[in-house]
């Protein structure tokens, strides 16, 4: 079953072409690469499959790339009222292809890109650069370089905002 599917799935996505439907009819048709586009149907479940791997070898390193979390909160349930709390290493943050890279120091976060570059190598995965940014807390030298898959990643600057999922960030 499983080596039916894979020939049946490689079969659809090789070789193939496409076309824009627009205001003013079709586009010419252009030869899709080997990519997943992000609109077909198997999208989120290929995506679960391949990032999902990815996504647990970065858990395996959290108490040393992470950032620890640690928050306490008063529960009340049947109006007994009790102190509870949450503690959590976190390493990144994933919908879809939009992905944060939690590190807790330039050299974590380093870390963690040179991982996910050495995946998205194996897995021949594309990185925009034009949408990848850093945003670094806390800096105490402005001096920092941070890259992935061999490309520098902009750095964002304490004047400005990034906008992830909907959520505007910035430094404060």
């Amino acid at each position: 079953m499983c080596e039916r599917f894979v020939r049946f799935f490689g079969s659809i996505h090789n070789s193939r072409k496409n076309r824009v439907m627009t205001d003013f009819g079709l586009s010419k048709s252009y030869k899709v690469h080997n990519d997943l586009d992000q609109r077909e149907v198997f999208f989120p479940l290929l995506w679960r499959i391949f990032y999902d791997s990815l996504l647990c070898e970065m858990k395996k390193h959290e108490s040393f790339f992470g950032y620890w979390v640690n928050f306490k909160f008063v529960a009340k349930t049947n109006k007994i009222k009790s102190n509870a709390g949450l503690t959590s290493y976190l390493t990144a943050g994933a919908f879809m292809d939009d992905t944060i890279w939690i590190g807790n120091c330039h050299t974590a976060t380093q870390n963690i890109l040179n991982i996910a570059s050495e995946f998205f190598e194996l897995m021949d995965i594309s990185i925009n650069m034009e949408k990848t940014v850093a945003i670094l807390i806390n800096l105490k030298t402005s001096n920092i370089s941070l890259e992935v898959s061999k490309s520098l990643i902009s750095i964002m600057k304490s004047s400005e905002t990034h906008q992830y999922l909907g959520i505007f960030l910035a430094q404060v």
